[in-house]
């Protein structure tokens, strides 16, 4: 789950965006978009049995997706963070 708000400090009014992901205990391919796995936020708090982001006015919360490029890291993004953990 993301959930983000601009600063305060920006001259136009606080936007808060989210978004929620589930994703497969499984390789994905690597041209499978980050949108496919896009859950409502409502089913994984149901799931979840949490409450999250209670203060979100979700009726105003812009897609995350549509204010920003959505993907999941390139297979060499892998590649190199398992090569930094080992070192």
């Amino acid at each position: 789950m993301f959930c983000a708000r601009s600063p305060s400090s920006l001259p136009t009014p606080q936007l808060s965006t989210s978004a929620a992901f589930v994703l497969e205990n499984a390789p994905i391919e690597d041209n499978r978009p980050l949108e496919s796995f896009q859950v409502p936020l409502e089913m994984v708090e149901r799931n979840a049995g949490l409450l999250l982001f209670p203060q979100l006015n979700r009726g105003q919360a812009a897609p995350l997706c549509l204010k920003t490029s959505c993907q999941l890291p390139s297979p060499e993004f892998y590649k190199k963070a398992k090569a930094a953990a080992k070192a």
